[in-house]
């Protein structure tokens, strides 16, 4: 199978997407495992650090699922939506979006090139939750800000 894939970075962290509405993909959710850790093996060519799964949203413009290089997918990621969001503007043309992830929807625009020529995202994350059972961690406290944690 030919699959099409464009590499992009956020602030660092490397990517790949896969866009599943161009092109009708329907990956099992094995196969995007197996992908992201095939792709994303940096002893074997390719190399990044994750795999961005564009996929068609019924609430968004689009939905981004992102799989880490050792096949675990994540709920959110900053960076990775910054460029699924660049991607999917640049698809619909247009100078904002909103991009479907496990955890929320979030608005993504276009902001003011930071130098000229560099593409500038901006993201809102208001979904920041700090209690104790959704991180999830043991702990003592229902939430944990400013403490110390003993090792």
């Amino acid at each position: 199978m030919k699959i099409d894939l464009l590499k992009c970075h956020g602030s660092g962290n490397e990517f790949y997407i896969i866009d599943e509405i161009k092109n009708n993909y329907d990956f099992s959710e094995e196969e995007r495992a197996d992908i992201a850790k095939a792709f994303c093996d940096k002893t074997g060519g390719l190399g990044a650090d994750g795999i961005l799964f564009l996929l068609p949203s019924r609430i968004a413009d689009g939905k981004m699922r992102i799989f880490n290089a050792d096949g675990s997918e994540a709920e959110m990621c900053g960076n990775g939506l910054r460029c699924i969001g660049r991607y999917v503007m640049e698809s619909i043309n247009k100078n904002s979006a909103i991009i479907e992830t496990m955890k929320a929807k979030y608005n993504v625009s276009r902001r003011e090139d930071i130098y000229k020529g560099v593409f500038t995202v901006e993201i809102v994350i208001d979904t920041i939750d700090l209690n104790v059972s959704s991180i999830p961690l043991n702990y003592d406290s229902p939430q944990l800000l400013l403490k110390s944690l003993k090792i």
